[in-house]
């Protein structure tokens, strides 16, 4: 009998590379995958992933804090490599670079395991061809991150944010998508977070999550819902998106959308005060929220 999951995860792990504003260079496995399936399991979800990566590489899954017959392991000709320079102290203007391609994501890489929702975790364009988001949506609620559908790497191997032709094609196969404020404006030319948030909406996904530095975002159609972001300080500024992303989509099947958001918001907000990802608790996020993300 196949295992049913709070969330099932795809995702690239990255042999990352950080060169930062002071000259240091930070070396580790990560990627957006890391983020997620942590941001989850800190909320006490069941959660399964599904990773692809070079079989030469396989002490890479010891990273990941799930047992064995909860990680679905698929090989690629190469391991993902992603090169980030951070250009401002802050973190929020860098520059990107694939350093190594893995293969995609196909149909065939989906395994029998079931789940309350599925969340691709994109890293760069090409990193998943379309017929898995169809596929999953069949299943249940497809959740999807714009990153791995904007990042496109050019002939040098900086990734560029391109707008993605195919949007109104695939959108409407998404119940959760996920974009950053500047790929919200690469999708839509709109710089107003709300307005992007409507064009989006109308494209076809049921609900549209947009994050910021100051704050979180989300809509269904009908009506918004925002926090703000408390962090004291950014040490861990690196996943900030994709640790929201996880703690929402797990969270709103619980939660209405706000609550969902309160929640991820002091999911990302405490992340963000230490360097890698989340490491608390439920109740330790809890408490955080209740003290730090007042209800009005």
């Amino acid at each position: 009998m196949s295992k049913h999951y709070d969330a099932l995860i795809f995702g690239h792990p990255s042999r990352s590379v950080h060169f930062l504003p002071s000259g240091e260079k930070n070396s580790w496995v990560g990627g957006s995958v890391w983020y997620c399936i942590n941001s989850a399991l800190a909320g006490g979800n069941n959660v399964g992933a599904v990773l692809k990566y070079a079989p030469e590489d396989k002490e890479i899954c010891d990273i990941f804090p799930l047992p064995p017959e909860d990680i679905y392991y698929r090989p690629s000709a190469r391991t993902m490599s992603v090169g980030t320079t951070f250009l401002s102290e802050d973190k929020e203007h860098r520059r990107s670079d694939a350093l190594r391609i893995a293969d995609p994501f196909i149909v065939a890489d989906i395994p029998g395991a079931t789940a309350d929702v599925y969340y691709v975790a994109g890293l760069m364009l090409g990193d998943c061809d379309p017929g898995v988001y169809v596929e999953l949506s069949k299943r249940g609620p497809l959740a999807l991150d714009v990153q791995g559908l904007l990042r496109c790497p050019d002939d040098t191997g900086e990734m560029v944010y391109r707008d993605w032709p195919e949007k109104e094609k695939y959108f409407p196969y998404v119940t959760f998508l996920k974009t950053d404020a500047a790929e919200a404006q690469v999708l839509t030319g709109l710089s107003d977070r709300y307005e992007a948030a409507k064009v989006i909406h109308g494209w076809g996904s049921k609900e549209v999550l947009i994050s910021h530095n100051t704050g979180m975002l989300a809509y269904d159609g009908r009506e918004f819902a925002a926090w703000p972001v408390v962090s004291r300080n950014i040490s861990g500024r690196s996943g900030r998106g994709d640790t929201t992303m996880a703690a929402y989509i797990t969270e709103r099947q619980l939660r209405n959308m706000s609550d969902a958001l309160r929640y991820a918001t002091a999911t990302v907000s405490l992340k963000m005060e230490s360097p890698g990802p989340i490491k608390a608790s439920r109740a330790e996020i809890e408490d955080y929220m209740e003290r730090f993300l007042k209800e009005p």
